[in-house]
């Protein structure tokens, strides 16, 4: 399984997060500079994940971000599992648990 980024998500208060993004956007006034500037020489590679990210972007785009955090939230979950685990939380989340949340949605 080929990943997007190399960082994994951790299990932070509102759902999961990846640290690096997260602060390149804050760093940023423009989120997307921030992202742009994180992947620098790699946009030829994200190039290859554009299919992917737009049917994310089609599926959760109009998602509100309550909802979004429900749906990360919900019992069973790879933020659930770290996160319901007090010395677990902040870390990264399992790949494959990742997979499973995204394949209930996605049928």
């Amino acid at each position: 399984m080929q990943q997007l980024l190399d960082e994994k998500p951790n299990a932070w208060d509102y759902g999961p997060a990846f640290p690096n993004v997260y602060r390149a956007q804050k760093s940023s006034s423009d989120g997307l500079d921030g992202l742009q500037a994180l992947s620098g020489e790699k946009s030829e590679y994200f190039k290859r994940f554009d299919d992917l990210i737009n049917g994310v972007l089609d599926f959760f785009g109009d998602w509100t971000a309550g909802q979004l955090v429900a749906w990360t939230h919900e019992e069973g979950t790879a933020w659930h599992k770290k996160y319901s685990n007090k010395k677990d939380r902040y870390t990264s989340l399992n790949n494959l648990d990742i997979l499973m949340d995204f394949k209930r949605y996605m049928k």
